[in-house]
């Protein structure tokens, strides 16, 4: 390439690097919003984690009592744990069992949970986990998030 093919191609290049350089900043703003977004969503995931776990263990604390004095199996207490859509949480020895052990407390509690349920439907809605498109999506990567009765259950 001879010196005055340099010149030309140096001379088609800026208006190409200069596009370049606008295009970028552009792509970084978005970038830059995108990274706060993806972080804010993990920092949420998290949250929304932390808050799963220690439900999960009120209700395996509230349950342990009734294992220890022979009112459920281990077995039953597993599967009211594991199966929270479950016909096990319909059987009239546990409903009782339970109302008993959370005695004066049965209101409040029942309200913390009625609360959780509808923020848990909420967030089901905002976030399309209901929409058939995004299921069909899910299970296509293998990961299922039924939605029945206004609860939502991780299935793997």
């Amino acid at each position: 390439m001879s010196g005055l093919e340099v010149v030309g191609l140096i001379l088609a290049v800026f208006p190409l690097m200069i596009s370049g350089m606008e295009h970028y900043e552009g792509t970084k703003n978005t970038a830059v919003t995108w990274w706060k977004i993806k972080r804010a969503h993990r920092r949420d995931c998290g949250k929304l984690d932390i808050v799963r776990l220690e439900y999960r263990f009120v209700i395996r604390d509230l349950l342990e009592p009734l294992v220890l004095d022979g009112t459920i199996t281990q077995t039953k207490r597993e599967a009211l744990l594991e199966g929270p859509s479950g016909s096990s949480w319909l059987d009239a020895d546990v409903q009782n069992a339970v109302e008993e052990r959370l005695g004066t407390t049965k209101a409040t509690f029942l309200e913390v949970v009625r609360e959780l349920n509808q923020l848990l439907v909420g967030l089901a809605e905002a976030t399309k986990v209901t929409d058939p498109h995004f299921q069909a999506v899910l299970k296509r990567n293998a990961v299922c998030l039924l939605v029945q009765r206004g609860r939502v259950c991780r299935v793997q």
